[in-house]
């Protein structure tokens, strides 16, 4: 139900993965700028924030971690992740929600 909601708060062009059981990452491919990803992240917390109906209402929080790379860059995918983990432990640091 979480992957659908991922699935729908994202552009077209966005690749979202199952990472772990409670864990989803989302490349955003094309962007304009930093504020888009900010605003797409936004979107896909806001969306998750909404009831969940499993027989009972169910509302959960979320932590997003984003990394950005230049598209010149050379990157790994595993390095972008590791980037991205770094991000949300430091936003669970600060609370839930961030």
């Amino acid at each position: 139900m979480a992957g659908k909601r991922i699935q729908n708060s994202i552009r077209s062009q966005d690749k979202p993965a199952r990472i772990a059981n409670a864990t989803f990452a989302v490349a955003l491919l094309t962007l304009k700028d930093r504020e888009q990803a900010i605003a797409i992240a936004k979107r896909i917390q806001k969306d998750l924030a909404q009831v969940f109906n499993i027989q009972q209402e169910i509302v959960i929080s979320t932590n997003l971690g984003i990394a950005f790379h230049h598209s010149g860059e050379k990157i790994q995918a595993e390095e972008l992740l590791r980037n991205s983990n770094i991000a949300q432990d430091r936003a669970q640091i600060i609370g839930k929600n961030q």
